[in-house]
């Protein structure tokens, strides 16, 4: 309804930013305070390293998954050209000020695995980003093991869903435990 917003513009809005990634998906979406606390759940749960894999762009999934970790006493690394490059601008815009430092991508193996959660770039199973060069075994860092989890803390965008699962199927085939928002009962993505 145009006449909506000439009111709201009248009213000193200059500017209606939204977004349509679920418009055909009825009801609301939920509240990023409710993930935060399905995930610290869900960290409890797990016995070792925990990788978290996520859209770079999703600030406040990342500021979750810090307070989720905190709450677990876990310690979180990075891992991904644009995660580094999201929460750089984050940090400087004091967005990211009520959250710990990063661990160092070579200080993972220091770290005993029940003490840490990784965020890595590649929810929608892109082969170059981190999560998928994980499952092939070719990140450096961070190698799993049975008993690790990856939890998927994002929905395929309609198209991806062969290379999620290619991913997905990956790091099964490696006896590590793949999580995705429909897995559980805790909140994991809204």
């Amino acid at each position: 309804d145009p006449g909506t917003f000439k009111t709201i513009g009248d009213k000193g809005v200059l500017a209606y930013v939204g977004d349509s990634t679920n418009a055909g998906v009825e009801g609301y979406s939920g509240s990023e305070s409710d993930v935060e606390k399905g995930l610290a759940a869900l960290f409890k749960e797990c016995e070792k390293r925990i990788v978290v894999t996520i859209f770079a762009s999703n600030i406040g999934r990342i500021r979750s998954i810090c307070k989720a970790a905190e709450t677990n006493n876990r310690s979180v690394a990075i891992l991904g050209r644009s995660l580094h490059r999201m929460v750089g601008i984050a940090r400087n815009l004091g967005y990211m000020d009520d959250v710990r430092d990063f661990i160092d991508e070579a200080d993972i193996d220091v770290i005993p695995r029940e003490n840490l959660v990784v965020i890595a770039t590649g929810s929608q199973g892109e082969p170059r980003a981190q999560i998928a060069r994980i499952a092939r075994g070719d990140q450096r860092h961070v190698k799993l093991k049975e008993g690790d989890t990856v939890i998927f803390s994002a929905r395929p965008i309609p198209g991806n869903e062969k290379e999620i699962k290619f991913v997905q199927n990956r790091l099964a085939g490696a006896k590590v435990t793949v999580i995705n928002p429909r897995d559980t009962n805790h909140i994991i993505h809204v």
